[in-house]
């Protein structure tokens, strides 16, 4: 009947309109959050920081530059860019800009031996970075 047309109708109506006014509320709200912690992001200095492969970085406690481990090896943290290591057939693996490149030694035929670190790095393990932490592996220049 069209008593209960106009009725659905109006109800319809008022529903959009509720639904309208509730999403536009929502956004203005979401935008007020977000521009607050924004200018609050901007004062203070980041606690957390994901890398490019999904390790979390805490600045503070590891921070940014190459570290000698006890055992030679060379642990870069949040160097500029993601060090890529290759997985065969010509592919290659993102191991982050924090990751430990292992210690190598090799003695060319007149007996001089020469000391560098494999391209073949991998994610810090948990003694790694404690050991950056705790000054165990010493900062190199």
């Amino acid at each position: 009947s069209a008593k209960n047309a106009t009725k659905s109708a109006v109800e319809t109506t008022v529903k959009s309109a509720a639904e309208t006014t509730v999403k536009e509320s929502s956004e203005s709200a979401l935008k007020q959050t977000t521009k607050g912690t924004t200018k609050a992001a901007k004062k203070q200095e980041v606690d957390f920081i994901v890398d490019t492969d999904g390790k979390i970085i805490d600045p503070k406690a590891t921070p940014k530059g190459s570290y000698r481990q006890p055992n030679g090896d060379r642990t870069d943290v949040l160097q500029t860019k993601p060090h890529r290591v290759k997985t065969g057939g010509g592919n290659t693996k993102d191991v982050g800009t924090t990751h430990t490149h292992p210690h190598e030694t090799n003695t060319d035929p007149s007996g001089i031996v020469h000391e560098g670190w494999s391209e073949n790095a991998h994610a810090p393990t948990f003694e790694e970075v404690q050991n950056i932490m705790n000054g165990k592996a010493i900062k190199m220049k």
